[in-house]
């Protein structure tokens, strides 16, 4: 399947052709586009949603094509193995007008769309036979390894990474991620590390010659936000690796992490997170759709620096079973209490995975009293007031452990005693006056007893707005958490 080739370039040649004949006086042309002044330009283009419509518009004249250049580049996507030409012209129009570099902000680098031609692994490959080639015309071999000496001089193998320069696609993105110093958002498609078997489409090979780019300060030192989704064209559970975007946390001015099918099995098996505890600028993150063991998950936590959003969507039924720990959780998020603004915790599709004593108490998050800039909790309600099936006891009510400046309360899952433990919520919702909305999701542990807690709340009772949604559908392959 050919994609039709990345255009932009052609624009260069014709800007230098355009009709430069003296326009007709204002007066008789005041609607025309060159007579708005360049603010209401940049304004009409940044709201153009297609690359040919801006292509007319540059093409146009030489003030057009000087405005709208920025918007041209902003934003390109790829599907690895499947065209490679296309990011062969798009990196030489970038080697050989440098100038342009400053205005690519947003790349996406994704797996090969399915279709008629192939649709797994196997079909793939015997269309490639004769339809993928990704090597380069011996014309770009020497500008290409010019534009390359960033990343060829933190190789150590700089031999083998210039000839896979040269001949692999894979080693190519990488070179188009070193050379876009002012890119801000970045979606990796099935990233896979060195340490990781590899699976089909976006090879290994991308992130291991990037890696130690990155960590030499070398390379997207302005991005902001990255997203890294697993969507293979072949089904079975599992995703990406937490290894393979750890490095990422080093970056100065990343903010922004959206993991989408992560799947981080076992704390034993855990290849450890590559950024030192308190150091990272990242300060979102959401993990949707994914299964992170506890280790895993307290490591990137404490590897930031103030954390102000932590969202995580455990998604067993569809990606993997991992144990749920809400005790670890609360100790790695303990350094963010003074930071944390919504934390959101989703397990309806991850149930029995969590650890229980011998009594069959799973233990809960704890007191969040001292999360004192904690506004927005979405959590199951097995997370504050833990699973006591046996009414051992022990553990302190909903009303004692929520965070001093609440502003709204989303339970997504009951537990036991959960009815009982939002009853006495409402009658002493005083002590929380910033609390405004109570939102009960009547899914799984809420089955019995709806009803009857309904007509104990009422609506609008004790200052308190509580809503009721029906959650009883859980959509166990897709994810219902923030984007970041």
């Amino acid at each position: 399947m050919h994609e039709k080739p990345f255009e932009v370039p052609t624009v260069i040649a014709s800007a230098t052709t355009v009709n430069t004949a003296s326009e007709p006086p204002k007066t008789i042309f005041r609607n025309s586009l060159h007579n708005l002044p360049d603010e209401l330009v940049l304004i009409i283009a940044a709201q153009v949603p297609d690359q040919p419509t801006l292509l007319q518009l540059a093409r146009s004249s030489i003030r057009l094509y000087r405005l709208v250049t920025p918007f041209l580049y902003r934003h390109f996507e790829h599907h690895l193995f499947s065209a490679p030409q296309r990011l062969h012209l798009f990196l030489r129009t970038l080697v050989h007008h440098p100038s342009i570099l400053t205005h690519v902000s947003s790349l996406a680098l994704r797996d090969p769309r399915p279709g008629a031609a192939f649709h797994d692994l196997e079909s793939w490959s015997a269309w490639a036979t004769g339809n993928y080639n990704p090597a380069l015309p011996s014309r770009d071999h020497a500008s290409f390894i010019r534009a390359a000496a960033p990343l060829l001089e933190t190789q150590q193998h700089r031999a083998r990474t210039k000839t896979a320069l040269l001949t692999q696609e894979e080693a190519q993105a990488a070179l188009l991620l070193t050379l876009t110093t002012h890119l801000t958002d970045l979606t990796l498609e099935n990233p896979v590390a060195a340490t990781e078997r590899p699976r089909f489409v976006l090879d290994h090979l991308v992130l291991t010659l990037l890696h130690p780019v990155i960590k030499a300060g070398r390379a997207l030192q302005a991005l902001r936000r990255l997203k890294a989704v697993s969507t293979r064209m072949e089904g079975g559970q599992g995703g990406f690796r937490l290894s393979s975007i750890a490095p990422f946390f080093h970056l100065p001015r990343l903010e922004y992490v959206t993991g989408h099918v992560c799947f981080e099995p076992e704390d034993g098996h855990f290849v450890d997170f590559d950024c030192p505890a308190g150091t990272s600028s990242v300060s979102h993150i959401v993990f949707q759709r994914s299964s992170v063991c506890p280790r895993g998950m307290g490591q990137m936590v404490r590897a930031c620096r103030g954390l102000r959003t932590f969202d995580c969507d455990w998604a067993g039924e569809s990606v993997g079973w991992v144990e749920i720990n809400f005790g670890d959780l609360k100790a790695a998020l303990e350094q963010h209490k003074h930071t944390l603004e919504r934390l959101r915790l989703d397990t309806r599709k991850h149930f029995d995975s969590w650890p229980e004593r011998d009594d069959g108490l799973v233990l809960p998050l704890g007191r969040l009293d001292e999360f004192e800039e904690l506004k927005v909790l979405e959590v199951p309600a097995s997370a504050l007031i833990g699973w006591d099936e046996h009414g051992v006891g022990g553990f302190p009510p909903l009303v004692d452990v929520l965070p001093p400046r609440i502003e709204e309360l989303r339970l997504n899952e009951g537990a036991p005693g959960a009815q009982e433990a939002v009853v006495q919520l409402a009658s002493r919702c005083l002590e929380y006056p910033s609390l405004r909305t109570v939102v009960i999701c009547l899914s799984a542990g809420w089955e019995e007893g709806a009803e009857e807690m309904r007509g104990r709340l009422g609506w609008g009772n004790h200052g308190l707005e509580i809503w009721f949604e029906d959650g009883s559908e859980v959509d166990h392959f897709s994810s219902g958490g923030s984007d970041g």
